[in-house]
């Protein structure tokens, strides 16, 4: 994934990029892989993507605050209100991966249309 400047949203093609990885991330993560995510200090960069991939996923703003602490404290503890906002921006913009039940009535439905 391309970097993004100095912990500020990203934008452009990065920012593209990145909404394109959020599926293929979270995918690795259902299939219980690991994920490393991290920037020059940890802290901006990799605290508004794992916050963006962890609210995408479905995670409340506590959930997910818990998980960042859990993984790295000072992560969780510079990682800043502008971004989390850009976090809380790619949650809603992305839709996340469905539901285990909405993909059964997906499929049900499918076998009708």
């Amino acid at each position: 994934m391309a970097a993004f400047a100095d912990g500020n949203r990203p934008v452009g093609e990065v920012h593209q990029r990145m909404m394109e990885a959020l599926p293929r991330l979270s995918q690795l993560l259902d299939e219980g892989a690991s994920l490393l995510i991290h920037c020059s200090a940890g802290i901006h960069r990799t605290g508004t993507v794992a916050y963006g991939l962890l609210r995408w996923r479905g995670e409340s703003w506590e959930e997910a605050m818990e998980l960042i602490g859990q993984m790295r404290l000072v992560t969780l503890n510079e990682v800043g209100e502008k971004r989390l906002r850009c976090g809380d921006a790619i949650a809603r913009v992305v839709p996340g991966p469905p539901t285990a039940w909405l993909q059964a009535l997906q499929e049900f439905i499918s076998q009708f249309w």
